[in-house]
Formats: C-alpha cells, sequence, structure tokens
C-alpha cells in the first residue's frame, strides 16, 4: 500500500519500504531511527524463504522494472528459493496471459535450477484446490516445485497487474 509492503517474518514484523534515497546503501541493509531499510532483492528471497508469495510477488510486480535481477537471482541462490523464484514469476506470467516477466529474466534464473523439490506450503484457510494443482503442474514439474497454495497467482495478478 502506497510503496509499503508489511511482511512478517518468523523472527518479527516489518515494514518494507519500496520508494527511497538510500541509493548507495541498495545492497545493505540499514536502521535509521527504528526504521530498517533492506533492500528488495533481500525481501523478495526472505518472503520465498517464508512461503509468503504473496509478499514476494506484490515487490516482484511493483518493481518490475527496477530491480536489480543479477542481485535477485544471486540471493534466491543464497536462500535455496531459486525454483520457487522462477515457478512463481512464470505462473504470473501464465495467469496474466502476459509476458510480465521477460523470457530472458525466466532463462537466466531457468540456469541455476536445483534438481531438489522445494515445496511451498499450504495456507490453512485457503486449502488446495483440485483447478490449482492441475493448472500449474506442467510448472511444478519444471521448476521442480510442489505447490501447496490457493488463489495466490490469482489474487496477484487481479490486485497488482494493469
Amino acid at each position: 500500500v502506497d510503496g509499503k509492503i508489511i511482511h512478517e517474518s518468523k523472527a518479527q514484523a516489518q515494514a518494507i519500504h519500496l520508494h527511497t534515497d538510500l541509493s548507495r546503501r541498495e545492497d545493505q541493509a540499514a536502521e535509521m531511527t527504528n526504521l530498517h531499510y533492506q533492500p528488495p532483492h533481500y525481501a523478495i528471497a526472505e518472503c520465498l524463504e517464508d512461503d509468503d508469495i504473496l509478499g514476494a510477488l506484490a515487490i516482484l510486480i511493483r518493481c518490475v522494472n527496477t530491480l536489480k535481477w543479477k542481485r535477485v537471482i544471486e540471493t534466491a541462490r543464497t536462500y535455496r528459493v531459486i525454483n520457487t523464484l522462477g515457478f512463481c514469476m512464470e505462473c504470473i506470467n501464465k495467469e496474466a496471459n502476459k509476458e510480465i516477466f521477460s523470457e530472458k529474466i525466466l532463462e537466466k534464473i531457468e540456469k541455476s535450477v536445483e534438481k531438489r523439490t522445494e515445496i511451498i506450503g499450504k495456507i490453512t484457510e485457503f486449502g488446495t484446490t483440485i483447478y490449482q494443482r492441475f493448472h500449474f503442474q506442467t510448472l511444478e514439474k519444471k521448476w521442480n516445485v510442489e505447490y501447496n497454495q490457493a488463489n495466490v497467482f490469482t489474487k496477484a495478478v487481479e490486485d497488482l497487474v494493469r
């Protein structure tokens, strides 16, 4: 909302501010009078690691043209969520029926796919629908992901893609 994304991590709640004049600190976290600045590539990886897919998608979609994709990919590799990153981005393209994330970026991510299967946890209040499992089954295999959340990509497209 208004450039802010609230992300609940396992440790504490954080306010992530996406518009800043801290361009010189773009690769590090900064603490300033109870304000914590975290570069988007770290916030994306942490959201994916915590199964906060909608939080990660909000940052990815909102900042698609300004993200430093090399850093996003490196950080996702470090956090071991590279498969989930590629899967989520390709699902958004599929759900939106247009290219939100370029094929060129997806190809770079695909080169880093790990052999192990990443499991995207279940949101218990929504459950999992057969439609969702079937709809993304091919992409699950491609990206070595087991997807157990319902309506996340539909919601992201409805709320964030214009």
